[in-house]
């Protein structure tokens, strides 16, 4: 990863002068407020962990296959995911737009035949009734800071329009029917590429639906990226 690159994510500086004040900051807020565990695992983690931890494989579960780039069985890409989910996490928002940063790149870079190409990056939405709870849409936050990044459009063209169940305590069968039919989209560009990115896959189901309503709306290229399996 070239150095510009660092710099357009906004990753602060990583000289012993900047971790030292991070350091002393992050003590005193401590003894004021004990950190959860897995913050402190976040905290311990620079962008060349981020390069040590990617390994992009497909998961067979979608049609395309999934990229996935990070592995959920690491408990740092799982405290990664579980502090920006959860907690909105903003050091934790910044590693995980570093991972797919660097993905994209090089994936747009390798591929002569997207030379030209109009590409887009989508998140995959929150139902109205989650958002509010949450109050932020933690995929949509990665996205947005690498479509500035990479110099990508980006647009939240697929709509949650039924409120799911929690997918955690749901069998790979019941997963599927959860989420059929979640999601709505938006008139496409048949021409164009979409990258559309959650931040887990694990059954396949949700990123499954996604691109099933992607593809009625004509859609002819998806690339779904996960951020872990």
């Amino acid at each position: 990863m070239l150095e510009t690159e660092r710099k357009v994510l906004s990753l602060p500086a990583h000289n012993s002068m900047a971790r030292y004040n991070e350091y002393m900051w992050n003590m005193i807020l401590d003894l004021i407020f004990p950190p959860r565990d897995e913050d402190v695992l976040v905290r311990s983690l620079v962008p060349e962990d981020i390069d040590k931890m990617m390994s992009p494989r497909l998961v067979e579960h979608t049609s395309p296959a999934t990229i996935s780039l990070l592995s959920f069985k690491s408990p740092h890409v799982r405290a990664l995911i579980h502090e920006c989910k959860f907690h909105n996490n903003k050091r934790a928002a910044e590693l995980l737009s570093y991972a797919l940063h660097s993905f994209v790149r090089e994936y747009m870079l390798e591929r002569v035949e997207l030379a030209g190409v109009r590409m887009l990056l989508a998140p995959i939405p929150l139902s109205l009734m989650r958002y509010k709870t949450r109050g932020y849409n933690q995929v949509a936050n990665i996205t947005e800071r690498v479509a500035k990044s990479c110099s990508l459009p980006h647009r939240t063209i697929l709509a949650k329009i039924k409120d799911t169940k929690s997918q955690v305590d749901l069998n790979k069968k019941d997963r599927l029917r959860n989420q059929q039919g979640a999601f709505a989209c938006e008139k496409v560009n048949k021409n164009a590429t979409y990258i559309v990115v959650d931040d887990v896959v694990t059954t396949g189901a949700t990123m499954a639906a996604a691109i099933e309503a992607l593809k009625k709306a004509g859609a002819k290229h998806v690339v779904p990226i996960a951020l872990a399996h």
